[in-house]
């Protein structure tokens, strides 16, 4: 099974798109949303989901592996 990750800052209407795309699919799961803005609805539309949310700053993203581990 291929697990999916989705960036998003926003509202989620494109991670949604993503999400409801490959809702039936037995081969693909959308596993983790991130975003670098803790304010966006996306985070709001992944907790609807039942998806796991992971929120960072530019520190974490450029200067260490968090993203890169989480990703694993």
């Amino acid at each position: 099974m291929k697990k999916l990750a989705i960036f998003a800052s926003g509202r989620g209407s494109n991670a949604l798109s993503i999400i409801n795309y490959f809702r039936d699919r037995k081969d693909v799961e959308i596993k983790l949303i991130l975003s670098n803005n803790p304010g966006a609805g996306v985070l709001d539309s992944a907790k609807e989901e039942g998806i796991t949310s992971i929120v960072f700053n530019r520190k974490e993203f450029y200067q260490s592996t968090r993203i890169l581990d989480l990703l694993e």
